[in-house]
C-alpha cells in the first residue's frame, strides 16, 4: 500500500496475511520503512486502510494466524531486533497485547500454523544474524 494511506500498492515485501470474516488482510509492510499498518479486501481490489498506527510497532517478516475467532501476528524484524511479542485482534484496528515474552526467542523469516487447536510457530532464524537448516516448533504459543 501507499506509505501516504492511499489504497496504491507500492512494492510490498515482509507482510503478513490471512483471512479472517470473509475478508483478506495484510499486516504490516517493509515499504519505505517498517509499517505497522492494516489493509482488508472483501474482493483482492478493493482494500481499505483498517488501521495506520496499530499498537504494535512497524516490523516485517512476521507470521499471522486466526485462532479462536481472533487473528495473530507473531515475531518479524522491528530493525535492530527480531521481535518476541504477539499481538491479537478481533475487529481488524484494535490490537491487544496477548504476550509480550512468547516463549521463544525473537525471530523473522518464520511461518506459523493452527493444528489440532493449537498455535505453532515454526522457525528456522533465531536471533542471530545466522540462519540454521533445523526446523523449530513451539506450542502452544499462548
Amino acid at each position: 500500500m501507499g506509505d501516504d494511506g492511499s489504497s496504491t500498492w507500492d512494492l510490498v515485501t515482509g507482510t503478513a496475511s490471512l483471512v479472517y470474516d470473509n475478508q483478506l488482510f495484510i499486516i504490516g509492510d517493509i515499504g519505505s520503512s517498517r509499517l505497522n499498518d492494516a489493509w482488508c479486501s472483501p474482493d483482492w481490489s478493493t482494500w481499505s486502510l483498517v488501521t495506520g498506527t496499530a499498537a504494535w510497532s512497524g516490523r516485517s517478516d512476521h507470521t499471522s494466524v486466526v485462532y479462536n475467532n481472533q487473528m495473530f501476528a507473531m515475531g518479524g524484524n522491528g530493525g535492530s531486533l527480531k521481535c518476541i511479542n504477539v499481538w491479537s485482534l478481533s475487529d481488524g484496528a484494535t490490537w491487544a497485547w496477548a504476550s509480550s515474552t512468547a516463549g521463544w526467542c525473537g525471530r523473522s523469516g518464520h511461518t506459523s500454523v493452527v493444528y489440532d487447536n493449537q498455535m505453532f510457530d515454526v522457525s528456522p532464524k533465531l536471533n542471530t544474524t545466522i540462519s540454521t537448516n533445523s526446523m523449530s516448533y513451539e506450542a502452544p504459543i499462548i
